[in-house]
């Protein structure tokens, strides 16, 4: 009886051992690429999780989108368009609408929906799969906020506006240097912040409060884009009219001076793929010899206003390496070799690399967001 005891005993610490090396696996920073064989696959960093999401031969249609674990992507089936989303947790996909056309963008989640729009087309998808219906609004959608209580889009008419989780209304933003621009939007962590840009004809940035209507503007007519880059809190950090990336307070909107006009110097114009934890800055910058480094400021600079000469090198990559993306809190890059095109992950932490595949789609490697 002892010996059976002793059997079962280390039975179950194998399955506990197992389980938890599946949880922790699933617990790294998630990302997703289209292999060589034109599947959506989504991984661990460190290559201890991998899911391969659609089927040999299904194509996707205009990439996908992360929201935390899950995946929303859409593929051509039976001469339609099949939306689907992919739970990364349980490694499920669920089709929650399908509908005849040739584009889609994707708008993110709502508490219990998905924004998704055909051909310019704006439906709502509720997530148990009962259907979609149409907002009887057109336009080229972007992210939902971040708690589900608006939709930012730009109208066919080429002005922005909010849209109510349910399609019912409408909120004229009436912001657009060139409706025929590219445009870029990004909500802040809080939920009621959003901050635009396009850049055509000149170029503008602004920044929208959804709960109370107030909208501060910065414009230029140089050739250097305004863009929104990432968020801190109410902290906005973008591209300001000198090149420069600044840093500027959004809490109160209209509280005396434009903050974007205002903003203080976080980083060098050339920093690129910048990523913000509780206290500093990640980012992306190239050395004299062309070489890409990971690089790192403390957020406390911006008190100091000497956030400039305040950055630290966290790490120089090998000659001929391009970083395509790094991860939201810093600790990995996904990289790729001029040589070839292999995926690889490199840990910021140990300097350790792992090849995810060969071949892939470099351009679709995208880390979830958080």
């Amino acid at each position: 009886m002892k010996n059976r005891w002793g059997r079962l005993l280390v039975v179950f610490s194998l399955l506990l051992m197992i389980v938890a090396v599946g949880v922790q696996a699933q617990g790294s920073p998630l990302l997703a690429f289209v292999n060589s064989s034109g599947q959506l696959v989504v991984s661990s960093a460190d290559g201890g999780f991998r899911w391969i999401v659609t089927n040999p031969g299904e194509t996707l249609v205009n990439g996908y989108h992360w929201s935390g674990s899950r995946l929303f992507f859409a593929v051509r089936d039976g001469g339609e368009i099949s939306l689907r989303v992919g739970d990364a947790n349980s490694q499920r996909v669920t089709e929650i609408g399908r509908g005849a056309g040739s584009t889609v963008s994707f708008g993110g989640f709502t508490q219990n929906s998905l924004i998704a729009a055909i051909d310019d087309r704006i439906n709502i998808y509720p997530l148990n799969g009962s259907g979609g219906f149409e907002t009887g609004v057109s336009g080229e959608l972007v992210e939902t906020s971040t708690d589900g209580d608006a939709i930012f889009l730009r109208g066919s008419d080429g002005n922005y506006a909010l849209l109510s989780p349910d399609g019912a209304n409408r909120t004229p933003l009436g912001f657009g240097n060139d409706p025929n621009s590219p445009f870029l939007s990004l909500w802040s962590d809080t939920g009621s912040l959003v901050a635009y840009a396009d850049f055509g004809n000149g170029s503008g940035l602004a920044v929208t409060d959804a709960n109370t209507g107030e909208t501060v503007t910065l414009n230029s007519d140089g050739s250097i884009p305004l863009i929104p880059l990432a968020w801190a809190g109410t902290n906005l950090i973008y591209r300001g009219t000198g090149g420069v990336i600044r840093i500027a307070d959004m809490s109160c909107l209209n509280c005396g001076l434009n903050p974007l006009e205002n903003g203080v110097d976080l980083l060098p114009g050339s920093a690129t793929d910048i990523q913000i934890d509780d206290a500093q800055a990640y980012f992306i910058i190239e050395d004299n010899s062309g070489n890409e480094n990971v690089a790192a400021v403390d957020l406390a600079c911006v008190a100091r206003n000497d956030c400039l000469s305040s950055m630290e090198l966290i790490q120089t990559l090998a000659s001929g390496t391009t970083v395509l993306a790094l991860s939201p809190d810093g600790s990995y890059v996904i990289t790729s070799h001029s040589t070839d095109n292999s995926l690889n992950v490199v840990s910021l932490r140990d300097g350790g690399s792992v090849q995810l595949s060969e071949n892939s789609d470099l351009s679709d490697a995208r880390w979830s967001t958080p």
